[in-house]
């Protein structure tokens, strides 16, 4: 028996006749969630090119606004007959338009393809595929893009203040033996250095101010 639609029915029409309700923008923030999440976990052992840049917070948000992204141009191609290679075609776009950015911030930054190529790799494909596959999600159940979209936000945002900066440790620069001050005036540079003694700075006794034995006069040392 065929179900008779009509333009002007609403959701709750449509699904108490059976007919299936699509939420493409629904599926595509479910989608950007659990990409957001694993991308998340999988920026933690990679090098940040800057901590406050590129961490797990902008990777959450960006990952979220990419499966936004894929639900309006799910739900933009719902009249087309090939809708999924269409689809498929502008999704692959999408991943040539990250992986050209990646290089073209690469110029700015260091580590720039090696941190987003790999998340791209993963967020791309999953935000695709999830999105395909939960399109049909009924619009009742928004309440499921909700909770994915707290959890991805929240650990998203948890695991933001864990990165690879420098851990603050101070440390004193490694001493000179190279240097000793004799006198006011005269410093030994290098070792096996001769430096001869000023007269002027010696007495009859042999010994300089303060009292402490110096070299008799007219005699220079020789420092081994």
């Amino acid at each position: 028996m065929a179900v008779q639609v009509s333009a002007t029915d609403g959701p709750v029409e449509r699904q108490a006749r059976g007919t299936p309700i699509e939420s493409p923008v629904l599926a595509g923030l479910v989608a950007g969630s659990v990409a957001a999440v694993v991308a998340s976990l999988v920026s933690l052992p990679l090098r940040s090119p800057d901590d406050i840049l590129f961490n797990s917070a902008t990777v959450t948000g960006g990952t979220l606004l990419a499966g936004l992204a894929a639900g309006v141009l799910w739900r933009v191609l719902a009249g087309s007959r090939n809708r999924r290679i269409f689809f498929a075609v502008r999704w692959t776009g999408g991943f040539g338009l990250a992986t050209a950015a990646a290089f073209l911030g690469q110029t700015q930054l260091d580590r720039v393809v090696s941190y987003t190529l790999p998340l791209a790799g993963i967020v791309f494909p999953l935000i695709g595929v999830v999105t395909v596959a939960g399109g049909r999600v009924s619009i009742l159940k928004w309440w499921l893009a909700v909770v994915a979209l707290v959890v991805a936000l929240s650990v998203g945002i948890g695991l933001s203040g864990i990165g690879d900066e420098e851990s603050g440790v101070l440390r004193l620069p490694p001493r000179s033996s190279q240097a000793l001050s004799l006198a006011p005036e005269h410093t030994v540079r290098s070792r096996n250095a001769y430096i001869p003694c000023p007269s002027s700075t010696l007495d009859r006794t042999g010994t300089g101010p303060g009292g402490r034995h110096r070299a008799p006069a007219g005699v220079g040392l020789w420092l081994v």
